[in-house]
């Protein structure tokens, strides 16, 4: 039996619910599968499938769950059934649904609100029982409780849906790609409008959709590779698209922007993210607020990289990207960034059956970042979200790279009865600390602390706090 868990994390790095083991959200006899989140105030709502239901749930902020255990049951599923779920980009409570029923031959949308009602009946919307055998689908909300699917039977196509019960772009919807269509993603680009992308055989495909009037497609690449590609808002009006490329001697990582009409704006066959050896697969974006993208990917199987691409194609970060985190025993799964909308992503990974996050941000730190163990007098250079671990009667000083503003950093002691005093750059003392004191870190100054009976606390710097 496998079951569903929650957890919040803040801006911090810090756990929030139940220490690490999270809130159990499904206790049913039954495996639970497809399990799809989104934010919601300071809360969540999730979706997801356990035995022959699809259920939903909203977690408000204190880990309270609104429908007790288990949620609250949708609709009856298939046995081979998955789910989506998406929720309007702003805070109204359009949520849409979509999951298969029948032996995967009938494709149903549910459209709700926060408080579980079901704006498109008990049964919800059949999108397409016409063609048996669909292998993927995906929905994004719209305002006025509507909603666009996208599916892939005898080819790939798209409707739009509206409560109670319409089809709106006929009762088949509006093909978009050949029966060889596979892997696609969409994202909303703007009010009843989609951008589509996919693989059909070795081409990477990019469509415009709206109003149920296909404005443009557009093919990226003949030697895409058979993986899932990316696509997000660029927040100009265009998208982002990164993927998995063939061309070179391994699998490299590519991306393209699109604006409105479907023009590239980036090198022709897109920009090299990385095209170093071995393999990189499974690329993730997000929007980094200027017309570019942070995109991290899946390094040999058992590493996550990224990199940051500005508004023009160029590279920002060094060359092959950053290192998020090192190579580890056992293969690398469920990779994910999640956009924090101020130009940094949260980036989260499954390998050896832990759930693993870090912060990025758009300089290229990490957080948290590299743990240093500090010796008598050593001296450092620290970035944002790096661990610095202080044995007893130790000195040492911090030097901080010239482009930082400022350091988001954790000191940790290792013995009792903590005692920390801070001097500024010319000797003269700031004052003492104790425990959860904030402190900021001015870029290009050395500054030295005196650490005397140490203990196993911790102290918290974060980027807006000051001395």
């Amino acid at each position: 039996m496998g079951d569903v868990f929650v957890q919040r994390v803040d801006s911090s790095g810090i756990i929030q619910w139940n220490d690490s083991l999270g809130v159990r959200v499904s206790d049913l006899v039954g495996v639970a599968r497809s399990p799809n989140i989104t934010t919601w105030l300071s809360g969540a709502i999730i979706a997801w499938i356990e035995g022959d239901s699809a259920r939903f749930q909203v977690m408000y902020s204190d880990s309270t769950a609104k429908f007790g255990m288990n949620g609250i049951a949708i609709d009856t599923v298939g046995p081979n059934s998955y789910l989506r779920m998406t929720k309007r980009l702003s805070e109204d409570t359009t949520i849409a649904i979509s999951f298969t029923k029948d032996q995967d031959s009938v494709l149903v949308v549910h459209i709700l609100d926060t408080l579980g009602n079901k704006k498109t009946g008990v049964s919800g919307i059949g999108v397409d029982s016409f063609f048996a055998g669909i292998s993927e689908h995906n929905v994004a909300a719209f305002d006025n409780d509507s909603a666009v699917v996208t599916w892939i039977s005898d080819s790939l196509r798209i409707n739009m849906v509206s409560a109670p019960d319409s089809l709106e772009w006929g009762p088949v919807g509006i093909g978009l790609g050949s029966s060889t269509a596979s892997n696609h993603q969409l994202v909303e680009s703007g009010p009843m409008s989609i951008h589509v992308a996919w693989i059909e055989g070795t081409d990477l495909k990019v469509a415009n959709v709206s109003d149920g009037i296909i404005n443009w497609i557009v093919t990226l690449t003949t030697t895409a590779a058979s993986d899932y590609p990316k696509i997000e808002n660029d927040l100009f009006g265009g998208v982002i698209v990164a993927w998995t490329d063939t061309r070179g001697a391994d699998n490299d990582i590519y991306a393209q922007r699109l604006d409105g009409p479907g023009n590239e704006m980036w090198t022709a066959g897109g920009v090299p993210v990385c095209v170093k050896p071995w393999t990189q697969d499974m690329p993730q974006l997000v929007p980094d607020g200027t017309g570019g993208a942070i995109i991290v990917w899946r390094d040999d199987y058992n590493s996550v990289e990224g990199q940051r691409v500005d508004s023009n194609g160029d590279l920002v970060w060094m060359s092959d990207g950053v290192v998020i985190s090192g190579a580890n025993v056992g293969s690398i799964f469920s990779l994910n960034i999640t956009d924090t909308g101020d130009g940094n992503g949260i980036i989260s990974w499954v390998q050896n059956s832990n759930v693993l996050m870090k912060k990025v941000y758009g300089n290229g730190l990490l957080y948290p970042g590299t743990v240093f163990n500090v010796g008598i007098s050593d001296t450092l250079q620290a970035d944002v979200g790096d661990t610095i671990i202080v044995p007893i009667f130790v000195k040492e000083a911090i030097t901080l790279a010239d482009s930082l503003v400022s350091v988001d950093f954790k000191i940790t002691f290792e013995d009792s009865l903590l005692q920390f005093v801070g001097w500024d750059t010319v000797g003269a003392l700031i004052g003492g600390f104790s425990m959860n004191d904030t402190v900021k870190i001015i870029p290009g100054m050395e500054d030295t602390f005196i650490v005397s009976a140490a203990s196993s606390q911790e102290m918290v710097g974060g980027p807006d706090d000051t001395l």
